[in-house]
């Protein structure tokens, strides 16, 4: 097979993963110490 037509669109990387991360790790120890 031809392997001409299987280029795959690579975005960019991005911080936004790694951010919504630390925030939820955040929000869970919010809810912690606040039902604590």
């Amino acid at each position: 097979m031809s392997q001409e037509g299987s280029h795959y669109y690579v975005p960019a990387p991005s911080t936004w993963p790694i951010t919504g991360s630390i925030a939820l790790l955040f929000m869970g120890f919010g809810a912690a110490f606040s039902v604590n």
